[in-house]
Parts: C-alpha cells; sequence; structure tokens
C-alpha cells in the first residue's frame, strides 16, 4: 500500500471503532499494523505524519506501533474468545500486549479488564511481570512527567463528565484563565535550574501515576511547604507574593456570576 492508502485505511479503523464496540479491540489491533506500515513508509518522518494527517501526537502513535508490533500475526494476537474480554482503551491495550498469551488468558479470566481501572490494570501487568518501582532501572524522567500529564487530563475529564450541563458551563468560562496560570508557572519551571531533590523523586516514581499520586501532586511541587514550621515562623506573615510573576501560584481570577 501506499503511504495515502494506509492513512486511508487507518481513518476507516478510526471509523469503525467509533461504531462498533464488539469490534473496538481488533480495529485498535488493525490500527497498530497499519501504524507499523506507516513507519516502514514515511520512514524518520513518520511521526511528523501522523501529527499531519492522522492528528495523533507521537506518543499516540508509538502505543499504536507497540501493539502493532507485539500482535503482528494471527498466531501471536489474543484469540476471539479472548478479544471479547479486552478493553479497547489505547492505554491499557498498550500494557497488556506485554504479556504471554496465556498470562494475558489467565488475567482476563480473573477480572473484567474493561471496568478496572487504568492504574490498575497497569500495576497488575508489572506485577506479573516482575516490575516494580524498586527494580526499574533508569526511568525515563521526561516520560515520567508526560505519563502524569496524560493521568492528569483523563482524571479532569472524568471529573468534568460528572458535571452537570451548569456545571460545565461555569468550568468552561474559567477554563481560559486556568490555563494561562498554568502556562505561567510551567514558563517559570523551564527557567528554573533543575533541582536535584527532583530529579531524586522522579527516578523514585513509577512512571504511571494512580490517582492518589495525582490528588497529592500540590504537595509534591513545593517540598519546602511540608516542612514543620517553627514557632517563630508561625507568628511571621508570609511576603506577598507579585501575580505578575511567572511561575508564581495566583488565585485564579473569579468571573461575577450572572
Amino acid at each position: 500500500m501506499t503511504l495515502n492508502q494506509i492513512v486511508e485505511r487507518f481513518k476507516e479503523k478510526a471509523e469503525l471503532l467509533r461504531k462498533s464496540d464488539e469490534a473496538a479491540v481488533l480495529v485498535v489491533i488493525d490500527q497498530g499494523r497499519l501504524m507499523v506500515q506507516l513507519r516502514t513508509k514515511a520512514r524518520k518522518n513518520w511521526e511528523k505524519t501522523c501529527e499531519e494527517k492522522l492528528q495523533i501526537n507521537k506518543r499516540v502513535a508509538r502505543r499504536y506501533v507497540k501493539i502493532g508490533e507485539k500482535w503482528s500475526s494471527p498466531d501471536r494476537t489474543p484469540g476471539s474468545d479472548m478479544v471479547g474480554k479486552l478493553p479497547s482503551d489505547l492505554h491499557k491495550l498498550e500494557v497488556l500486549c506485554d504479556l504471554s498469551l496465556e498470562q494475558l488468558k489467565t488475567l482476563a479470566d480473573q477480572s473484567d479488564l474493561r471496568k478496572r481501572e487504568r492504574t490498575e490494570v497497569i500495576a497488575t501487568v508489572k506485577a506479573l511481570l516482575g516490575k516494580t518501582a524498586e527494580d526499574q532501572s533508569a526511568p525515563n524522567p521526561v516520560l515520567t512527567v508526560l505519563n502524569r500529564w496524560d493521568g492528569f487530563v483523563a482524571k479532569l475529564v472524568k471529573d468534568v463528565k460528572k458535571l452537570d450541563d451548569a456545571g460545565r458551563k461555569e468550568f468552561a468560562e474559567e477554563l481560559d484563565d486556568l490555563l494561562q496560570q498554568l502556562r505561567e508557572e510551567l514558563d517559570g519551571a523551564f527557567k528554573a535550574p533543575p533541582s536535584e531533590d527532583s530529579a531524586e523523586q522522579s527516578e523514585g516514581e513509577p512512571e504511571d501515576e494512580t490517582d492518589a499520586d495525582m490528588d497529592d501532586d500540590d504537595e509534591e511541587e513545593d517540598p519546602e511547604a511540608s516542612e514543620e514550621e517553627t514557632p517563630e515562623e508561625e507568628d511571621k506573615e508570609p511576603a506577598p507574593k507579585s501575580p505578575a510573576t511567572k511561575g508564581s501560584r495566583s488565585p485564579v481570577k473569579q468571573r461575577p456570576k450572572s
């Protein structure tokens, strides 16, 4: 197939994925195999091709490639009796494809992988493979941050879906200010020198964060804030922070209620 034909086939699979839950897992596997072909055809520009023609960022594209490589042929792919028990969630499948077919069948028979939280599936697979936070050597700190971001976005979207129409509208009105605050704080972090404490902390963290870990993010961002204050410090009023300083945490401006 030509590069354009591969792109069109991939889009067709995406449409099937939206229409049929039953075929979802097989569609994702087919997309993974197509992504492997796309990488071969486009060579060093394959990630750029994914972004421009499929609107898929490189991290998502790599997940498809991993699935396509692990389950590259029928004899290496879960059978029909197992596919019906697998989740169509791309993150879950990326992790599950590391298991042997025997391990995968046992796990699928023991628990409902579709209903289990993504973090639970990841932790279970790591345990089966003997991978723990302690024995992971030289973890990629950038990947740790990116995975934390993915987890945060997924949790945020899940929470927004629970809001009623009025709540969603109110959140949407605040979103621009929240994104601006995030941009300013990240700009400050980019300009700051690397922190040795932060680096040590990243090395000790697993690549995938649990919801509990994400809930504690605010405490982890400022290790000094967790130190016990002496009586003298309690009496002192903290110096006011300039809201215009980039990287500082400033309250989001509240919009007047209509």
